[in-house]
């Protein structure tokens, strides 16, 4: 998990470039989100189908699915991570200097290195709380910072609150939608 807008400033330093394209900035976020979707579409296509499936059973008292409770958490904790980028990215709208992208960068290798060193738990998402939602999205609102990676920050705080790998990486990538639309909206209030 990287990030990939300092990899895009730390590119465009190199390179000499001093002024980037808002367009260009919304053109990346709609490619990685094109991706994300033609990735995870058997994750969402479940996600629709078992939500269809509980609606149409609601009175025979079907359980709900893992992937529908996925999802229901995740939309839980993107609240808070939703507010935080806003919040983030306007307090530190000069986030263009390369020694805080140098800083966030290591700050992220400590998250993944001390994550990758903790206990792996067996939670699921029914085990995890509204706490624990708000939690990791809080977290994860720290990717406003060119330097943080969205995926490490979800996956990292998850596995802290002892979710299971696989757990903590679905979440990261049902929460990265929002956060790619959000990023998408404000590139268009920029052009």
């Amino acid at each position: 998990p990287i990030s990939s807008p300092a990899h895009q400033k730390l590119l465009a330093q190199l390179f000499g470039v001093q002024n980037r394209d808002p367009v260009c900035d919304l053109l990346v976020h709609f490619a990685i989100l094109l991706a994300l979707c033609s990735c995870c579409r058997s994750m969402f296509d479940l996600a629709r189908r078992e939500r269809r499936q509980q609606v149409n059973n609601r009175n025979m008292g079907a359980r709900t699915g893992r992937i529908i409770l996925d999802a229901r958490f995740s939309k839980n904790a993107s609240i808070p991570m939703l507010i935080g980028i806003l919040v983030f990215s306007y307090i530190f709208k000069a986030d263009t200097n390369l020694l805080f992208t140098a800083f966030f960068l290591i700050i992220n290798g400590l998250i993944l290195f001390i994550s990758g060193r903790m206990m792996i738990g067996n939670k699921d998402v029914r085990s995890m709380s509204y706490f624990d939602s708000f939690l990791i999205g809080s977290f994860a609102s720290l990717s406003a910072f060119s330097g943080i990676s969205r995926i490490g920050c979800v996956t990292s705080a998850s596995i802290a609150r002892g979710a299971s790998q696989q757990h903590a990486l679905n979440w990261a990538l049902f929460l990265s939608v929002p956060a790619l639309v959000l990023h998408m909206g404000l590139d268009m209030l920029i052009i």
